[in-house]
């Protein structure tokens, strides 16, 4: 399963040497999930991530 943007991961270097090492989910009418745009690492943002499955409610923060 992937949601990537079509032609992206691309690891666009116009913006930063190191390229994009970050993901970003972009909104604004999509008809489908594929939202996913890689994208440089320097602001802060929300983030969702990843934890082994579990079974009933968490309150985990990740770390």
């Amino acid at each position: 399963m992937k949601f990537w943007l079509k032609g992206q991961p691309d690891n666009f270097k116009a913006s930063s040497a190191s390229g994009e090492d970050c993901v970003t989910i972009l909104k604004g009418g999509a008809e489908d999930l594929n939202t996913w745009n890689d994208d440089v690492c320097r602001f802060a943002r929300k983030s969702i991530c990843e934890k082994p499955a579990g079974t009933g409610p968490s309150s985990s923060v990740c770390g």
